[in-house]
């Protein structure tokens, strides 16, 4: 047999093999891929742009016109040109709906590109929660397992929302904060300890949770559910979605302000629904109210939102009291899942769940520092706080982090990233505990810092140094080494006095407001001792003296900004003045009133009935005047001295 022949035969034998195993395989990978909801579009639809059907007819080059496609978005979007390349990256996720990366392009452009092209906050946030959506409701959805895309979400959230890059951030925050007083509910109150108000928010969670699934199952449940929706929708107009629950939330508002109560606000016309108030007040109905809710809540947030009501909960039980109304709580939300979900796959990269891994740190980390909210849909006032309880929640997660991270980055090394982060964040946890007044739990805390095996130890004399002090000196220090830049000393002062007046005052916490109050006062006589004692020598007093030197004038100065910048509601600015003790309302009252009648326009006669003058004005006027012509002797006294 000639050579030629064999090799023949041979290759003919390979090829009969080798169709064979296709064969035996192509069985297990259709299944497989059925099983993941793995697949091409395989005919056009109506509204399809051409190149889906061009696409569709070319078959096994399919790949390639993809890849043509997909290099001409991205030429498109360099040139700045962001609606052609989102219909272009429109068509490749209706070819190739598996493909991550094009949903991420999607959703990027739409969330950051064309968002700052526009003009008004309402066309960014357009924008924005396009993004959003295109993620929660396509991306995700048809690449449940795909740990980036969950990553892109989180990023959004956390970043362009939570975050302060994007100018319109504050109007992102204060959306993101209705839409979810609306769809929940205002959260449960803060309770004496964080264990309580965990398992406060673990309940009102779970009403939603066990909520029934479809209106016929509610109506089973309750039978008046039925006459209640009926009215609904004949007397109120009002349908079974979000808009029932913001006209329920609404009317709850102003039914618990005091300012509604005293006729000070009232909602605008469209909001007013004088049908629902009706319903809301007929006895007969009022067993159906929490079955109907509930099961609109759970609809809404499994339909709208793609989210899994029971994961919520699994995660408060684990977290803490997640407030679903913060940005970071949804990004501690699908960071995790992405987690969770990618684990199941066996070639998700590590560096993928790696950096997700990060995000759920970064969340919890922007829910301690901002986490404590407090959001009034009748006048969209938004305030955010720390939030003590996911101080230890960091270190929680931080340690299940490193063990997952452990072939990444070894905790053999003299310096690790979670070293580091863990580091700062435990200092800031110690000084602000300290700074609120609550030293148990500032020294646990300092404890667990100078005890915990992960610091880095590339700085070993500096951490020696500073953990071997006692806690009272370590924050002193901290803070001492801090405040002599101006910038930093106003940022602790002001800081602290804010949080004494938003938390201790509104919240009628004393030991709180005087914890900072004393905190405040103690920086500020420090600021001012090492300035005085700088530029007495060079006869420039006066250069580094950016607040009063008197403590009371200056945490007057901070309570009057808080009051007049908008941050809260008349209705707030109101109670926080009423609650501040004599020696503040005194040196605040004035400037006040300045700022609110003359230069606010606020009439008179209102301005009396919310913030009423102090006692004892007269005799305090006359004796800040008589300081002022001591201290402006003085002044005159040392300008002499200089001369000579």
């Amino acid at each position: 047999m000639r050579s030629g022949a064999r090799i023949q035969i041979f290759a003919a034998i390979v090829a009969i093999l080798a169709l064979a195993a296709s064969g035996g395989l192509s069985a297990s990978l259709s299944a497989a891929a059925g099983r993941a909801q793995l697949g091409y579009a395989d005919r056009a639809e109506v509204g399809d742009p051409p190149e889906v059907a061009v696409a569709i007819a070319l078959g096994a080059f399919r790949g390639i016109f993809v890849n043509m496609l997909w290099l001409r978005a991205n030429k498109m979007k360099e040139q700045g040109k962001f609606y052609e390349s989102i219909e272009l990256a429109r068509t490749i996720t209706r070819l190739q709906p598996r493909f991550p990366r094009v949903w991420v392009f999607q959703a990027w452009n739409m969330a950051y590109n064309i968002s700052v092209s526009t003009k008004t906050p309402e066309e960014r946030w357009l924008w924005v929660k396009s993004g959003i959506d295109l993620l929660r409701k396509e991306g995700i959805p048809k690449n449940p397992h795909d740990t980036l895309l969950h990553k892109e979400l989180a990023w959004i959230f956390n970043h362009k929302i939570q975050g302060y890059a994007d100018d319109a951030n504050q109007y992102y925050k204060r959306r993101v904060a209705e839409e979810w007083t609306y769809a929940l509910g205002r959260p449960p109150p803060r309770a004496a300890t964080a264990e309580q108000t965990k398992e406060a928010y673990i309940y009102w969670l779970s009403r939603m949770v066990d909520a029934p699934d479809t209106l016929e199952a509610a109506i089973q449940r309750e039978p008046k559910v039925a006459v209640l929706v009926q009215r609904l929708r004949d007397e109120a107009k009002l349908p079974l979605n979000i808009e029932l629950l913001r006209a329920f939330e609404l009317h709850m508002a102003m039914r618990e302000s005091w300012a509604a109560r005293e006729g000070l606000i009232s909602l605008s016309a469209e909001h007013q629904n004088r049908a629902l108030i009706e319903l809301l007040s007929d006895e007969s109905l009022l067993p159906a109210w929490p079955v109907l809710l509930t099961h609109v809540r759970k609809r809404l947030v499994l339909d709208e939102f793609r989210m899994e009501p029971a994961r919520m909960l699994r995660y408060t039980r684990k977290y803490g009291p997640l407030d679903w109304r913060h940005p970071s709580t949804h990004a501690l939300y699908w960071a995790l899942r992405g987690v969770e979900e990618g684990m199941d796959r066996l070639n998700t990269q590590d560096f993928d769940l790696i950096n997700t891994d990060r995000f759920v740190l970064h969340a919890v980390q922007e829910l301690a520092r901002w986490g404590d909210l407090e959001f009034d849909p009748l006048t969209e006032s938004y305030s955010a706080l720390p939030n003590l309880d996911f101080f230890p929640v960091y270190a929680q997660i931080l340690r299940e982090l490193e063990d997952r991270a452990e072939h990444a980055e070894s905790r053999l090394r003299i310096f690790t990233t979670y070293g580091s982060g863990y580091e700062n964040f435990m200092r800031d946890a110690v000084r602000y505990l300290y700074r609120s007044g609550d030293i148990a739990q500032a020294q646990k805390y300092f404890e667990e810092l100078r005890n915990w095996p992960g610091l880095n130890l590339n700085d070993t004399p500096k951490l020696l140094e500073d953990f071997s002090k006692p806690l009272a000196q370590f924050v002193q220090d901290e803070v001492r080494g801090r405040i002599d830049s101006p910038q930093v000393a106003i940022q602790e002062i002001d800081g602290a006095i804010q949080n004494a007046m938003l938390r201790g005052l509104m919240r009628n916490d004393q030991r709180f407001f005087q914890g900072n109050i004393d905190y405040a006062r103690w920086v500020h006589g420090e600021y001012m001792k090492e300035q005085l004692r700088r530029t007495q020598a060079g006869g420039d007093m006066e250069r580094m003296e950016l607040f009063p030197r008197s403590f009371e004038d200056a945490a007057a100065q901070s309570l009057v900004g808080l009051l007049v910048r908008g941050r809260l509601t008349l209705d707030q600015a109101a109670l926080v003045y009423r609650r501040a003790p004599i020696w503040l309302q005194q040196p605040a009252f004035d400037p006040l009133r300045e700022q609110m009648v003359v230069a606010g326009g606020i009439p008179e006669e209102m301005f009396a009935r919310w913030f009423p003058e102090p006692a004892n004005m007269a005799a305090f006027r006359e004796n800040q005047r008589l300081l002022k012509e001591t201290d402006d002797r003085a002044r005159k006294a040392d300008l002499e001295i200089e001369r000579r």
